[in-house]
């Protein structure tokens, strides 16, 4: 099975995910693994920056479902995957190509996943909630190569991540169980 997250910046994908490897054994996969290895490949630094320039770039040349495209290519039959990063709906559209995909959305209030963001603390995220709006509209216009709310709304199942950690690892197992994934 492969199980797609997609949420806004710090929606809690990454507490989903962990829960789906931790507990039940599932490979990680990031759809901006591809775009770091092409970062490295050409020496550049792997920056929020140039991996939003390089995705957009290559949306322009090969079309918005690249990065789906590319993720295909790394999954292996009978393995169960957890995939990160899925930013536009072509993505999505590629990876439903799999009969065994299913996409989840996460949801949480913005001034929540502002507030998480702050906690991380890593240099390029934005410093006001102001900057952090601005930059959540942008990845929301298909025009950025990103259109992180429209593909949200393709999710057949939905997480609440609202709450704590341990209140969003509870709504995680419920959707376990839900996909008969034990």
């Amino acid at each position: 099975m492969i199980v797609g997250l997609v949420g806004q910046n710090c929606s809690g994908k990454d507490t989903a995910a962990d829960y789906f490897v931790s507990k039940k054994g599932f490979e990680y996969y990031s759809l901006s693994d591809y775009l770091r290895e092409e970062l490295e490949k050409e020496g550049k630094p792997v920056t929020r920056e140039n991996l939003g320039e390089l995705g957009n770039a290559l949306r322009a040349k090969f079309g918005n479902g690249i990065l789906g495209e590319k993720a295909l290519e790394h999954f292996r039959q009978g393995k169960n995957y957890i995939v990160v990063s899925i930013r536009h709906p072509e993505e999505a559209k590629a990876l439903m190509t799999r009969t065994d995909f299913v996409l989840v959305r996460l949801d949480a209030p913005a001034q929540a996943r502002f507030e998480r963001m702050k906690a991380r603390n890593r240099e390029e995220d934005p410093k006001t909630f102001e900057e952090f709006l601005h930059l959540e509209k942008i990845e929301n216009e298909g025009g950025s190569g990103r259109a992180i709310k429209e593909t949200m709304d393709m999710a057949k199942y939905s997480i609440d991540a609202s709450g704590s950690m341990d209140e969003e690892r509870t709504e995680v197992g419920k959707l376990c169980l839900k996909l008969n994934i034990t």
